[in-house]
């Protein structure tokens, strides 16, 4: 059986705070990535038979949790539409709901009473956050799916690595530094405020108390997985470019121009892994 698990960001503030870039959980909750009120029946075409894959039964689970999949809150959280820098709120109030992992775990059940739990091999896939997803929660679906598993996650290695910019610390981050790069920051809020269910055997290894996002990263996972995991990634991948740019941040509209080495010679001799300024990249806004 193959599952796939959409993609499509993350929310990474309950509020629109324009600090953080992106959209906030609010503004998602009233369209396809934060409700499944719209969905139809059925979703996506199937594989084609000549596919390696495609006499096996496919099924494509939809994106609308925000958090990869992640959200365990037990209860619902009251958000208005704004939350300002000062405290102050504004805008309409909405009740949402963090349960990502729950809807996870009910297309899991759900599964098993239709042909899951009887299956030679399960294969949980997916692409962007849901490629992550299926890094991610792969060895939770395997100990729930109770069958032979493996993973695949389609561009969705986002890296924990330093930024062109660093932003500041949320105010409840306990990290010593008082900068973060943009993606450390994005990725603790989501797991902060969502009450994230994230790899257990990563987070017997890891300092979440410090780090609240360490295993929210494939990277801190892939040591500890019992599960064979699979990656499939471009060289040069424009989100993470997008999670590392201020510009992006701000908000403004972004074009990589990959052809400029801008002087500091080609990208395989490694100088842009020592000077972040020699990515081969020309911003134009």
């Amino acid at each position: 059986m193959r599952r796939y698990l959409n993609g499509g960001g993350w929310c990474v503030t309950e509020s629109d705070e324009y600090s953080d870039g992106g959209n906030s959980c609010w503004g998602r909750s009233g369209g396809s990535l934060g409700s499944s009120k719209g969905y139809g029946p059925t979703r996506g075409p199937p594989i084609p038979l000549t596919s390696p894959m495609g006499t096996w039964n496919q099924v494509d689970v939809i994106y609308c949790d925000g958090g990869s999949f992640s959200g365990n809150l037990e209860d619902a959280v009251p958000t208005p539409q704004n939350r300002w820098p000062d405290g102050s709120t504004s805008g309409a109030n909405k009740t949402l709901w963090y349960r990502g992992r729950r809807n996870l775990d009910a297309v899991i059940d759900d599964l098993k009473t239709k042909g899951l739990a009887k299956a030679s091999l399960a294969v949980l896939g997916g692409c962007s956050a849901g490629g992550l997803a299926a890094l991610t929660q792969c060895n939770h679906f395997a100990s729930r799916a109770g069958v032979p598993s493996k993973c695949v996650g389609d561009a969705g290695f986002f890296i924990d690595a330093k930024s062109i910019y660093e932003f500041p610390s949320p105010a409840w981050y306990t990290a010593a530094s008082k900068t973060v790069s943009l993606v450390r920051r994005q990725y603790s809020n989501v797991v902060h405020f969502m009450n994230s269910s994230l790899d257990e055997a990563c987070l017997a290894h890891k300092d979440t108390n410090t780090f609240p996002a360490a295993c929210f990263f494939p990277q801190n996972i892939l040591k500890h997985g019992a599960t064979p995991m699979f990656l499939r990634n471009s060289m040069y991948n424009y989100g993470e470019w997008e999670m590392t740019s201020k510009i992006w941040q701000q908000g403004a509209s972004v074009t990589p121009d990959w052809g400029s080495n801008n002087g500091c010679g080609k990208l395989a001799n490694g100088s842009c892994a020592s000077n972040y300024g020699c990515c081969g990249v020309k911003w134009y806004i």
